[in-house]
């Protein structure tokens, strides 16, 4: 029978009730309060709904030829029914208002889920900062290119004897500021990664609080995209400037990369691997309206895009892990080894001579392709997440740490602008201690050791400091006179 709410009007049987697709917009805002929080901790969520959504709710409900149709005040004594526990929904009812919601209406809902994003990793100021790092190391790569074929003896076709005559003071600033430029690429992509990680351990230090999907997610494709600038400025270094702290530092990179990976399959894509896993999880560490963004806002393609661009950046990295066993080796003793291994290799060794410098170009345009893939998704991940969200994103907010992050790469447009209005010597000259001379070394023999970098048009001439024969601790061509073997 019908509820009497007062002597003018009954409310319709729940079987009664209108459920059409065309009440979406009222069926979301009103079951977005109940998908806010946890579902499993909400004694009355009836309650916590403001009264025009909850009268908006129930006046979806009413079928068109109901008469008399209700009032306001009607309206609000039915829904207070419901929350003082005079009436209740039958599982028949919340079927149909859930059904027609998640599976008609689409990604409606999304904009009353309150999205929070993640500005820490994924505002305004952090995209800045990736876009930043990316122009940095594209921008290196297209200079220090024809370079690095100059100290392998060869040179490309398409740069002529006048563009390098001409851009010398330009390319020479970009040569000289490398060095510092890998070093805070390096340091960026150990915070991105420790950043990560410490996400993963809060999930095992404190498993009773709720964590963000979309933010274990994004610190996961953000801290690998953030090793590929790396990548592409490491293929143009000629030698490991302070051998042990630069190979110490990929150490680190490695290390938290292989932990991030694994705390991303353990917990993240284990979660989804089994229906289980799945209703425990909801029950307990997320909130149930993070599974309905992911099944109904999230866009899937988009997702697998980084997904499959993940795994590919997985696969690049393993096999950059080469190069750096390579000068691991190189700093045990390769110079006393090489003679021995070029002899038993032969023809081999000189193969491998000749291919080494297609194989850092190749690697090193390769890791670009990615790395611009991967910003390329995000960005328009992001994009999407934003239009869905309607406003309740706060990926579009500043943050004082955005604005820290920022700020770390003033050093190297300072480095820049410094070798390219003064040379390369007086700008190594300006970060040295008045005591230190700095001597162009150009051809100068220093411990029994021709130190010569070509510049270009000396291709004949040059020597490689990447050779395991090689020793010296820094590839520039200037030098301090009192601190010339000092490697760390």
């Amino acid at each position: 029978m019908s509820l009497a709410l007062n002597a003018s009007w009954a409310a319709p049987l729940q079987s009664q009730w209108n459920f059409t697709a065309a009440s979406c917009v009222q069926y979301s805002a009103f079951l977005s309060f109940l998908l806010s929080g946890d579902i499993e901790k909400v004694d009355n969520f009836y309650r916590t709904v403001p009264v025009g959504t909850a009268m908006d709710f129930m006046r979806t409900m009413v079928p068109d030829d109901w008469t008399p149709q209700p009032s306001d005040k009607d309206l609000f004594l039915w829904y207070d029914a419901f929350a003082s526990g005079n009436a209740s929904w039958t599982d028949a009812t919340q079927d149909s208002v859930f059904g027609i919601t998640f599976e008609e209406c689409g990604s409606t809902i999304c904009p009353y889920l309150n999205w929070n994003g993640d500005a820490d990793l994924s505002g305004i100021g952090m995209m800045i900062t990736y876009y930043i790092a990316a122009i940095f190391s594209t921008i290196y790569y297209i200079v220090l290119t024809p370079e690095l074929c100059a100290a392998y003896g060869r040179s490309l076709p398409w740069v002529s004897k006048t563009t390098r005559s001409r851009y010398g003071t330009c390319i020479a600033g970009f040569r000289e500021s490398l060095q510092g430029t890998l070093d805070a690429t390096l340091l960026f992509a150990i915070s991105m990664l420790v950043a990560a990680v410490t996400r993963y351990v809060q999930i095992h230090l404190h498993p009773d609080k709720t964590y963000s999907l979309y933010g274990l997610m994004d610190s996961v494709f953000l801290s690998a995209f953030s090793i590929f600038p790396c990548f592409i400025l490491q293929s143009l270094s000629h030698e490991l400037r302070r051998r042990r702290v630069r190979l110490f530092m990929w150490l680190l990179v490695l290390i938290f990369a292989i932990v991030v990976d694994v705390e991303y399959n353990k917990y993240f894509l284990d979660v989804f691997s089994s229906e289980d896993k799945l209703e425990a999880t909801l029950g307990t560490e997320q909130e149930f309206g993070q599974f309905v963004w992911l099944a109904l806002c999230q866009s899937i393609p988009l997702m697998d895009s980084l997904e499959t661009t993940l795994k590919v950046g997985h696969g690049l990295m393993v096999a950059n892990c080469s190069w750096w066993v390579y000068y691991v080796v190189a700093g045990l003793g390769g110079r006393r080894w090489r003679p021995a291994i070029e002899a038993k290799a032969g023809k081999l060794w000189k193969w491998w001579e000749s291919a080494r410098l297609w194989l850092r170009v190749g690697n090193g345009l390769l890791c670009l392709a990615v790395m611009w893939t991967f910003l390329g998704l995000f960005t328009v991940y992001r994009a999407d997440i934003a239009k869905k969200a309607a406003g309740t994103d706060n990926d579009s907010e500043w943050s004082f740490g955005q604005v820290l992050t920022l700020v770390t790469w003033i050093p190297i447009f300072v480095d820049l602008t410094v070798f390219y209005i003064y040379g390369a010597k007086e700008g190594h000259a300006g970060k040295m201690p008045s005591k230190y001379k700095v001597v162009d070394n150009t051809q100068e023999m220093i411990g029994g050791h021709v130190s010569y970098q070509p510049t270009f048009g000396d291709e004949k001439n040059a020597v490689r400091n990447d050779s395991l024969e090689q020793d010296r601790p820094d590839s520039s061509n200037f030098i301090s006179r009192q601190d010339s073997w000092l490697e760390d």
